[in-house]
């Protein structure tokens, strides 16, 4: 999972007992898809912390992970949510 990876809703119904942090964050991907690092940003969590709980979602299905190629090459909208995540850290700091 990358950082410019984006999250969106999965196929599966939410577990009945979602941690807050996994509640918010399915709350944030049903408005939009969100990469990592924006999820993290929003979270004010460490980017590997907030793989974990992203994983526990994927697992289940609950959010869905967009693959993108192995190389690097993004374009403007994924470098505007990335953008847009370092701010939202930026600020909270």
């Amino acid at each position: 999972m990358r950082l410019v990876s984006e999250i969106a809703p999965g196929s599966a119904s939410p577990f009945e007992h979602l941690a807050p942090e996994a509640q918010q964050v399915l709350a944030w991907c049903r408005q939009q898809p969100r990469t990592v690092a924006e999820i993290a940003a929003l979270l004010q969590l460490p980017a590997q912390i907030t793989k974990i709980i992203l994983s526990d979602l994927l697992d289940s299905r609950v959010l869905t992970l967009t693959v993108s190629d192995t190389s690097f090459d993004p374009n403007a909208n994924q470098l505007e949510k990335l953008l847009v995540g370092l701010r939202t850290l930026r600020d909270a700091a």
